[in-house]
Formats: C-alpha cells, sequence, structure tokens
C-alpha cells in the first residue's frame, strides 16, 4: 500500500504483515482506517533537498555473498526519519552525534540480533567510499 505525505513530499510504502521472526521487534510506524499495524517499507521523496548520488552495494566474494545474501536474514529497513516526518540525516550531525530529532532516537534499531553494524554509504563521482561507523552500547 501507498499514501500520500500530507506536506506532499512524498510517497510512504506500507506494508501489513511482517515475517513472525520479525513481529515482537519491530514497531508499527503507523495503522490503517481499521487500527491494523502498518510496517514503513520503503520511501518516494519529491521535494528534496542535496541529495548525494550513491551506488548499489554488491557481494564481491563468495564470502561476502554468504554472509549478507544466502545466510542472511531479512531485515527491515531502517530510515533516518525525524520526529516531524523529514526524512534523512546530514554527515555533519552524523558524524558529531546530533541525532536527538531522530524519531525513536532513544529506541535500539533491530539489526537481526547483533548490538553493532556498520552503515556503509557508497557516493558516486568525486568521492569513492564514505563509511560512516557508530558503534551502539
Amino acid at each position: 500500500m501507498s499514501f500520500g505525505k500530507p506536506d506532499r513530499s512524498g510517497v510512504l510504502f506500507v506494508v501489513n504483515a511482517i515475517p513472525r521472526t520479525l513481529s515482537p521487534l519491530v514497531r508499527p510506524y503507523m495503522q490503517d482506517q481499521n487500527g491494523y499495524p502498518l510496517y514503513l517499507l520503503d520511501h518516494s521523496v519529491v521535494h528534496t533537498g542535496t541529495v548525494v548520488p550513491q551506488a548499489l552495494w554488491s557481494p564481491q566474494n563468495v564470502n561476502d555473498f554468504r554472509q549478507h545474501v544466502s545466510d542472511a536474514s531479512l531485515q527491515m529497513p531502517i530510515f533516518f526519519t525525524h520526529t516531524n516526518g523529514t526524512l534523512g540525516l546530514s554527515l555533519s550531525d552524523a558524524a558529531n552525534g546530533r541525532y536527538q530529532t531522530l524519531r525513536d532516537a532513544r529506541e535500539q534499531a533491530q539489526l537481526g540480533g547483533k548490538v553493532t553494524t556498520h552503515i556503509r554509504i557508497l557516493v558516486c563521482g568525486a568521492f569513492s567510499l564514505v563509511s560512516l561507523r557508530r558503534t551502539c552500547r
């Protein structure tokens, strides 16, 4: 299902069911008109500020494929959404720990049973690779 955002800045794509293994861990993003939970799957952004084009990651070897694809459990996506509904986080804010206005900023992200993760942002053009690493404790 999809819903237009009230400020006309884009569209939200939601699903009404997720795998049972994720159900107790993932909070619904919103509810439908009957009160049933809806889970955020993706955004389509119409009005944007500066957007850094990113390259799609793909495994470079058999071990990467095994670890991140064939032996991995599907997880719901993680978005950097602010409490006012805007999407995105500046590199400066991320690097300086300014996350207080993010939705559920004090909640642990669901990382499939892991307590840390690496977020890799592959940037096209003049930059080769920007890697943002934050360890949660």
